[in-house]
């Protein structure tokens, strides 16, 4: 009989614990659980304290009206800020050709043109070198209660990282000017390339050691098989990171992502397709019935020129075959995976060849 009383005893004993572990690991789970979709919360409404203080502090201008800009009594720089339009693209995603898009192109307005430039403003992707404009493109996502419209304009990502390999191979934003002219100081011929890469937790031995002072020199000396996976691993950190995240942000919430169009660069960079994407920018940005009001006019400031690099077809078809390899081997498909969420088609599949800027 003791023995009995003994098991029982024992039993009651064991099953307590296991209800009481049963019991504190559910708490948990779900303190984890509820942390993190408060924290995803948090997240999605304010990015930063100072950026939600500075949101609730905006009002629109009642005198702006941002379906109707051609208002003539609206000063440009008040319209495009309460109407926050924005173009946005990345190096080597026609950053410089949306630019040139912006100052040299007219649009037909009632008894008159306007300048791209008094519309909306052009806006560069990056995280590092250009932080307040990549932040003031986050924060708008989650400012769900402002105007605002963006036109996301992205390219290829194999595309996009074979134009910059070449473009820093041949010297540009180094000893060259972006347009190719000598006697120039571009801010990556300083730029610490190799501390950027340790940082991301790339080793010395990562990339062949060669007496290059900057990235420019490096590619030019490296094998272009070296060179190139040298180039896409910085690329893929630098810029298209924070292309890819700010995309997945304005998708993720339904009211951002009726705010963004997106467009690739080869829309805008064939001269058969350019008039209609100029058209479907435009009316994205500011809806009207007349469509002929941005239909491309030309100014007589031209502007930049000689942003290209090379149109060696046979080469550059060769770099798209390296760079699939390199991407298989090296990145586990990461620049695959992140070229297929948007669809743009590459030149390897066209005649495309001119540069994007």
């Amino acid at each position: 009989i003791p023995a009995i009383k003994m098991d029982y005893y024992l039993r009651i004993c064991v099953n307590r614990r296991i209800l009481f572990c049963a019991c504190w690991l559910g708490s948990v789970i779900y303190f984890v659980s509820f942390s993190h979709r408060r924290f995803e919360n948090i997240m999605l409404q304010n990015t930063s304290h100072t950026s939600q203080q500075w949101w609730l502090n905006q009002t629109i201008d009642p005198n702006c009206s941002c379906e109707t800009p051609w208002d003539s009594s609206v000063a440009p720089t008040d319209r495009m800020e309460c109407c926050h339009r924005s173009v946005v693209g990345a190096h080597k995603m026609g950053w410089q050709l949306l630019i040139k898009i912006n100052r040299n192109y007219l649009a037909r307005i009632p008894g008159g043109k306007v300048r791209h430039s008094e519309l909306y403003s052009v806006r560069h992707i990056t995280v590092d070198r250009r932080k307040e404009e990549y932040d003031l493109l986050t924060n708008l996502t989650y400012q769900l209660e402002q105007d605002y419209r963006t036109v996301f304009v992205t390219r290829n990502w194999y595309d996009t990282i074979i134009s910059g390999y070449l473009y820093h191979q041949s010297g540009r934003e180094c000893w060259l000017s972006s347009g190719g002219k000598g006697g120039a100081s571009g801010w990556l011929k300083n730029f610490n390339w190799e501390e950027f890469e340790k940082e991301r937790g790339r080793g010395r031995p990562y990339w062949p050691q060669l007496p290059a002072p900057n990235l420019c020199k490096y590619l030019e000396l490296a094998p272009p098989a070296d060179g190139l996976r040298v180039y896409a691993d910085f690329a893929i950190g630098f810029w298209l990171h924070s292309v890819s995240a700010l995309a997945k942000a304005r998708n993720s919430i339904p009211p951002a992502k009726l705010r963004t169009l997106f467009l690739c660069y080869d829309q805008f960079n064939e001269n058969e397709k350019f008039p209609d994407a100029i058209k479907e920018a435009g009316r994205f940005l500011y809806p009207a019935d007349d469509s002929t009001q941005w239909d491309g006019l030309k100014s007589d400031n031209h502007g930049g020129g000689g942003h290209s690099t090379t149109a060696d077809k046979v080469f550059r078809m060769g770099l798209h075959d390296m760079l699939r390899i390199i991407d298989s081997e090296h990145f586990d498909g990461e620049i695959r995976a992140g070229n297929s969420k948007f669809g743009c088609k590459s030149e390897a599949e066209s005649s495309l060849l001119t540069e994007a800027e």
